[in-house]
């Protein structure tokens, strides 16, 4: 399902603003989108969903982006943004009537394991091989903590997707304990997690920033803001994130109408198949 048969249902104005503002990747559009949906009756908009974003990286700079992505849905999106780099600190301190309806953890390999960035200058094979399994102990802690505090509230993981500049490209793809390997083998722990697991998805950024290829990043603006996106990046890794949640929603057999509430609409509380996306 496109863009375009997402937002079918609104006036002319809005849809016109919606695709002029995905098509020119424009701070001022997308403002300007948002203004004019929030014009609209709520029962035009959809239900509302509370969605939480924890990240290792800067999301606020882009958060008028998230929004408009998931108002296409549609629906009347409410982000919460966690304080930077502090995953389990808010997801210990959130728990019962503060639950929304979906959390995100999004995560990238700058942050969770820098070392591989550089890997002779930081204790390669050994130490490089110690550090990729602390990661990996982390998500699965990350994921229990998470169970123990909102289990009834569903879980999308990220995968970390290869940076665009690192050293030592050729070596990072020969050796298992390189960064390519460690990615591979993060990732993979994740998806095992989500098919074991239910009421836990994959929000696959690897696959979706190798589709996208090198010009979704900016390094300028990684550089002054910790955020790694360009104008572009920003607006595909948002929509791409509203598909997430639209495909859970086919999947669990329900209409995209949002009839019901938000969070049953796109999934199913009593658990399922994990997402496939």
């Amino acid at each position: 399902m496109s863009l375009v048969d997402w937002i079918a249902g609104f006036p002319e104005l809005q849809r016109t603003a919606i695709v002029d503002a995905a098509e020119t990747a424009s701070l001022a559009k997308v403002r300007r989108a948002l203004r004019l949906l929030d014009e609209m009756p709520k029962e035009k908009r959809g239900r509302a969903l509370s969605v939480e974003l924890l990240s290792t990286f800067n999301l606020e700079p882009f958060l008028p982006v998230l929004q408009l992505a998931l108002n296409c849905i549609p629906s009347r999106a409410d982000l919460r943004l966690a304080p930077l780099n502090d995953l389990e600190g808010y997801i210990t301190q959130n728990t019962g009537a503060d639950q929304s309806d979906v959390r995100v953890i999004i995560w990238r390999i700058e942050e969770v394991l820098p070392e591989m960035l550089y890997p002779f200058s930081n204790g390669f094979p050994e130490q490089l091989s110690r550090r990729t399994e602390e990661v990996i102990n982390r998500v699965q802690r990350l994921v229990k903590l998470h169970e123990a505090n909102a289990a009834v509230t569903p879980l999308f993981v990220s995968t970390i997707a290869l940076p665009v500049h690192f050293s030592n490209p050729l070596f990072a793809s020969q050796h298992a304990i390189a960064l390519c390997g460690a990615v591979a083998h993060i990732n993979r722990t994740i998806y095992d997690i989500a098919t074991q697991r239910s009421g836990v998805y994959v929000f696959d950024i690897c696959r979706w920033a190798a589709l996208e290829g090198k010009l979704h990043a900016d390094a300028l603006l990684d550089f002054v803001a910790r955020q790694p996106l360009s104008g572009r990046g920003q607006l595909a890794f948002a929509f791409f994130l509203a598909r997430c949640f639209a495909t859970r929603a086919r999947r669990n057999n329900q209409s995209c109408s949002l009839s019901k509430n938000m969070g049953e609409l796109l999934f199913d509380r009593r658990g399922g198949a994990p997402a496939e996306i």
